[in-house]
């Protein structure tokens, strides 16, 4: 497999996952794609030898995001994703894969909750076979225990990882044959619509639909009685409407939501505080 030249400063990125993300700092999209980092040594180098190099953005409401593969044997075998959630915050994920399987997932993420101040949240979590075999969380600086919604969120963020690979398969495979040409970023689709079930439950009348990060999707139904949150890979979750005044406007099963015209800021079960753009 033709190795493609990749920046330093990537190989770096990628040499993260190897070294447990001791040296991760959340704002490193934007300042390492300014500042190229220095030649790195032949063992940082061995990381993605012999790897195909992929490269990609997308974009979920004000949300966005690069996204770098290292793909081997026509496999992704390590995804590294900058993510910028615009006011609310940044984040760096690492989904490291074997034959097609979630092995691992990183994250360092800075979020902006509900009250306005800033969370840290650190999260590592182990697969194999498909099922979860341990983790640890930490949430500013302090542990804390990892739950089911920690899970499928992983699981569920990983998919759509490979599925935005998977679009750009034609292109690097291209790629492949001429020597030594770089690799242009490609837009990779989202998801279009929620799904029947959620505008379902969303009740009759129109719909104000919110796009969110991680591929989620809220409703407010016509009537405004209550918010429908659609985690990818998961039921919809209803929330209803609270009575004026509160500190929330729909709160239920462990979520929470502010809504101030077309933005909506959501809070998971975890407490990370999600932000929603109405679209169409």
């Amino acid at each position: 497999m033709t190795d493609l030249h990749v920046p330093c400063w990537r190989h770096r990125a990628i040499l993260l996952a190897v070294c447990g993300l001791l040296a991760w700092q959340p704002a490193r999209a934007q300042t390492d794609a300014q500042t190229p980092a220095p030649e790195t040594d032949a063992a940082t180098e061995d990381v993605v030898a012999g790897a195909t190099i992929v490269r990609g953005q997308y974009t979920i409401g004000d949300n966005n995001a690069e996204w770098e593969a290292a793909i081997r044997n026509g496999q992704p075998e390590r995804i590294v994703e900058w993510r910028n959630y615009a006011d609310y915050g940044t984040g760096n994920v690492i989904f490291s894969f074997h034959d097609g399987q979630l092995m691992h997932y990183a994250e360092r993420s800075e979020r902006r909750t509900a009250q306005g101040g800033i969370r840290h949240v650190e999260l590592h979590l182990s697969f194999a076979d498909g099922r979860n075999t341990g983790g640890r969380k930490e949430i500013d600086g302090q542990p804390a225990p990892v739950d089911q919604q920690d899970i499928h969120s992983a699981r569920a963020q990983a998919d759509a990882a490979l599925k935005r690979v998977a679009v750009t398969r034609p292109a690097w495979q291209e790629t492949r044959r001429e020597q030594g040409s770089s690799f242009a970023v490609i837009q990779a689709p989202v998801e279009d619509a929620p799904s029947a079930e959620t505008r379902r439950l969303a009740g009759e009348g129109e719909h104000t639909i919110f796009r969110c990060a991680d591929n989620l999707f809220a409703i407010v139904g016509a009537k405004g009685e209550s918010l429908v949150v659609a985690p990818p890979g998961r039921d919809p979750v209803v929330l209803p409407r609270q009575a004026r005044g509160g500190l929330y406007d729909y709160l239920g099963n462990g979520w929470a939501a502010q809504r101030r015209g077309d933005a909506l800021q959501l809070q998971d079960t975890s407490g990370r505080a999600i932000l929603c753009t109405a679209g169409s």
